[in-house]
């Protein structure tokens, strides 16, 4: 693989505003403008700092401490070390491995199957493919989406209104809505009640049982009222979610059953 220096680099054709770049080792050259195209399999060194509107393609390797600006677009299998910080909008493709203190912009979008190191952050309205896996202490912004079958490290904090698919798993002590969940499962999500069949979030906190449903957020008994006061006890709507909170509340606060009594005869 060629190495190339930084007055070679600076030297690569221009197409318009966009610099092609080949694949190739970049990792003496620390400072890249914006628009660059890479090649696949390119290298770069730790401490490089690219500019806005930047593409990378497939298993590109990047070194610790890189910046990159905003609507950057990244191939599959890329590799990122430790405290890489990235733009918002940046597009991520599938099997991207991020190391640890990453920290990302608001709407960014990941592919499937990446690994995300302890401790990064995400900006709000992230999306990120299925099978994706988040390390401990990892902290999201509000509206972000997560698709089936994430895992989660512990101590995770979630902004509000988070989306999440199914079959995900949590680690002990992650926060939703700004609540410290319990150690068993955090929270009950039912779909298909009310006009617009939405899904109803039940989170299992320290605080108690609160709730997240369209616009509403509060607690188990502020979920019901709401329902009683704007539909009355006899409306498919309300016989829907009042059935749902039933649900949460025998899930997350079972109630000893009767044993039974042993007969005299």
């Amino acid at each position: 693989m060629k190495k190339f220096t930084k007055e070679e680099f600076e030297l690569l054709p221009l197409r318009g505003v966009i610099r092609l770049c080949p694949t190739g080792d970049y990792t003496d050259v620390k400072k890249f403008g914006d628009c660059c195209l890479f090649g696949p399999n390119s290298e770069f060194g730790s401490n490089s700092d690219f500019g806005s509107r930047s593409e990378f393609g497939p298993n590109s390797e990047f070194g610790p401490y890189c910046e990159f600006g905003s609507n950057s677009e990244f191939g599959s299998n890329s590799q990122f070390g430790p405290d890489c910080a990235f733009g918002s909008n940046s597009d991520f493709g599938s099997r991207s491995e991020f190391g640890p203190n990453s920290e990302f912009g608001p709407y960014c979008e990941f592919g499937s199957n990446s690994e995300f190191g302890s401790n990064s952050q995400f900006g709000p309205y992230c999306e990120f493919g299925s099978r994706s896996e988040f390390g401990p202490n990892s902290e999201f912004g509000s509206y972000c989406e997560f698709s089936s079958n994430s895992v989660f490290g512990p101590d995770c904090e979630f902004g509000s209104n988070s989306d999440f698919g199914s079959r995900c798993t949590f680690g002990n002590n992650c926060r939703f809505e700004g609540f410290a969940s319990r150690e068993d499962y955090p929270f009950l999500a039912l779909a298909g009640a009310g006009s617009c069949n939405r899904t109803t979030y039940f989170f299992n906190t320290v605080s108690g049982i609160k709730v997240r449903s369209a616009c509403f957020f509060g607690t188990l008994d502020e979920f019901k009222e709401q329902v009683l006061e704007e539909v009355g006890p006899e409306h498919i709507k309300a016989i829907q979610y009042l059935g749902m909170a039933g649900i949460a509340e025998a899930t997350f606060n079972p109630q000893p059953q009767p044993q039974p009594q042993p007969s005299i005869l």
